[in-house]
């Protein structure tokens, strides 16, 4: 069932879909539980509409350049599975600091978690799209990228369709934990990854190739579809 030749990437394929499901569950935390956030106490932590949008903003900052050079810490550095590992750990103490800060109305506590969050968060779909490179190519790279796109937004919708209840039954600290419970799942997706991806390399080793230098000056290089490409997703 395992077999490395057999129907091993796809069984591989279901953790990588569910890599990312902790970090978009949690990313839009701060939008479904707008209006608790914005309550007064003791149902609501009392924040601005400004503030919570700080709780996007915090994350965004990082991300602005941290995903570009975690793809390089991924390739030269870390490699997959220690990447990958690492930014989904980085999501899950995240998540726990930003709950902590729910549960005892502390928003610069919040501040602090949505940040190490970011460190994580956009770094991970840097690396499930790395595994995805790596076990599937040709035709089925599209179809696998969308599904594993799907999936994660399935996240974003269990959020909104969630958290709401959990927040007016329980509070608002019991809605961010169980954020940090989704994202341990996630955590625990990257090392599942880990286990079998190294299964995968042992029972057929890599090619060894010579280690290609990286320079910032191939960026210069790059055609000018790919910075279409860019200005799309950016607007």
């Amino acid at each position: 069932f395992f077999h490395p030749r057999r129907n091993f990437r796809w069984i591989v394929l279901i953790f990588i879909c569910f890599l990312t499901f902790g970090s978009y569950f949690s990313y839009d935390n701060p939008a479904a539980l707008q209006v608790q956030i914005t309550m007064p106490p003791p149902r609501g932590m009392n924040l601005t509409n400004f503030e919570n949008t700080l709780l996007y903003s915090i994350y965004s900052w990082p991300n602005t350049v941290l995903a570009f050079f975690g793809g390089i810490l991924v390739d030269k550095v870390l490699g997959l599975r220690l990447g990958g590992f690492l930014f989904s750990l980085f999501i899950c103490v995240g998540q726990v600091v930003v709950a902590f800060g729910a549960q005892f109305d502390s928003f610069a506590t919040m501040m602090v978690g949505r940040f190490i969050f970011g460190l994580g968060g956009e770094n991970l779909a840097v690396v499930q799209n790395a595994y995805t490179v790596k076990y599937f190519s040709g035709k089925e790279l599209n179809l696998v990228f969308g599904l594993a796109l799907s999936i994660s937004r399935v996240g974003s919708t269990v959020n909104f369709n969630v958290e709401p209840p959990v927040a007016w039954l329980f509070g608002l600290g019991p809605a961010f934990w169980l954020g940090a419970v989704f994202c341990l799942m996630s955590t625990v997706m990257s090392v599942v990854l880990w286990m079998l991806d190294r299964k995968r390399d042992t029972a057929i080793p890599p090619k060894v190739k010579e280690p290609e230098k990286i320079s910032f000056r191939y960026i210069l290089k790059f055609p000018i579809t790919f910075w279409f490409v860019c200005l799309i997703c950016v607007f």
